[in-house]
């Protein structure tokens, strides 16, 4: 089994690119947004809308909501 082989099975067992991106972008924006304002509280509800937004999203397009929800 080859480097690539064992690359595109983690990336789809983890929900392809946009199961990385869906679980791994409210992460992101909680750490900008703490940085901006030191505020824990502000950043979990920026994180927590974005993963909502992020969940609606999928729901609308009748997409499984596992990783947006992780």
């Amino acid at each position: 089994m080859s480097h690539e082989e064992d690359k595109a099975k983690i990336v789809a067992a983890m929900g392809g690119k946009k199961g990385l991106i869906d679980s791994g972008l409210p992460a992101l924006v909680f750490l900008i947004v703490f940085n901006f304002t030191k505020d824990v509280r502000q950043s979990s509800y920026a994180a927590l809308g974005l993963s909502l937004a992020l969940t609606a999203l999928r729901l609308a397009r009748r997409e499984t909501i596992q990783h947006a929800i992780s």
